[in-house]
């Protein structure tokens, strides 16, 4: 979308990263502390000169280490979320497990295993900003749906 492609890593990033919340009034990020864990797991990413260049899009959450997570396209009724917050406690876990068994050449999740012990519960701390993301981008869609979908317009 928007003429902006992903471009490929060199590394996966991966693990669970800090990121910067951008906009203390838009109403995704409502309620939202300073700076929020999510997990990232990706081989891909998106130029953020080319995203930050777009008036169209608004960014809302980044990291020093990722990047951009989260953008409102609000003139297309879009969100992208370029990170994973719908992650569960173990699915780093199981990918990274996954990855080893699988030869890849796979770094430790950061941030995530307890003195990087993989044989560690990994703590969970994305989950309270996890279930307000969902519901304030329930409570968006709920307050900017008109009764007729035909005053959506084009």
């Amino acid at each position: 979308f928007h003429g902006i492609n992903k471009t490929q890593l060199d590394k996966k990033k991966f693990g669970v990263f800090m990121h910067e919340r951008l906009d203390f009034y838009h109403p995704l990020t409502r309620g939202f502390d300073d700076h929020v864990h999510i997990p990232v797991s990706r081989h891909t990413e998106s130029n953020m000169d080319a995203i930050l260049a777009n008036d169209a899009l608004k960014p809302l959450l980044r990291s020093d280490e990722t990047g951009l997570s989260l953008l409102h396209d609000e003139g297309n009724r879009r969100i992208y979320m370029f990170n994973h917050l719908e992650y569960d406690r173990e699915t780093l876990a199981n990918e990274y497990q996954r990855d080893i068994k699988s030869g890849s050449d796979i770094d430790m999740p950061k941030n995530y295993f307890q003195n990087d012990d993989p044989d560690t519960q990994p703590a969970m701390n994305w989950r309270a900003h996890r279930n307000l993301l969902f519901a304030n981008w329930m409570n968006l869609v709920y307050q900017d749906t008109p009764y007729n979908l035909d005053d959506l317009g084009a």
